[in-house]
């Protein structure tokens, strides 16, 4: 259950940094930044499940 919490934290954290500046930034960095923490913490989610299971 505190997995998918971790998981949209982390997302919502990534997405808050990208917006807090005044000046209007590019989608495509911000797809960038999201497609490199997405991936990594669904990888590190799986391994964790890897590790758990007996």
């Amino acid at each position: 259950m505190a997995d998918p919490e971790l998981e949209g934290g982390l997302v919502f954290d990534v997405y808050g940094d990208i917006h807090l500046p005044p000046h209007p930034t590019p989608p495509s960095p911000s797809l960038r930044i999201a497609g490199t923490v997405y991936p990594g913490v669904v990888s590190s989610l799986v391994w964790f499940f890897f590790l758990r299971q007996p």
